[in-house]
C-alpha cells in the first residue's frame, strides 16, 4: 500500500505490485529470525531510479518498521531480478 500510494502521489506509471515473502524460522521457535520480501514492480515505463525510490518507500513502510523490531535479522526487501 505504501508503494502504491507513493507511486500514485508521484504520478509514476506503476501498474501493479506483487510481493513474494520468505520467513526464516528456526525449528521449535515461533518468531521468525528474519523475512525476505521480493517486490515485483509492474510498469514497463518505470525508470530504474523510480524503481529504486519505490524500494526505499517499501523499506520505510510503518508495518515494515513494526515487524523489524522483534526479529534478529529484520526484513530484507529486494526488487525481483536484481
Amino acid at each position: 500500500m505504501t508503494v502504491r500510494t507513493f507511486a500514485d502521489n508521484s504520478k509514476w506509471p506503476l501498474e501493479g505490485v506483487t510481493c513474494r515473502v520468505r520467513e526464516h524460522v528456526r525449528p521449535g521457535e515461533h518468531v521468525p529470525q528474519g523475512i525476505e520480501l521480493e517486490l515485483r514492480l509492474v510498469g514497463p515505463l518505470l525508470t530504474q531510479a523510480q524503481r529504486e525510490r519505490l524500494l526505499r518507500a517499501a523499506n520505510s513502510c510503518p508495518v515494515h518498521n513494526m515487524f523489524c523490531g522483534g526479529m534478529v535479522d529484520g526484513i530484507k526487501t529486494s526488487l525481483e531480478g536484481l
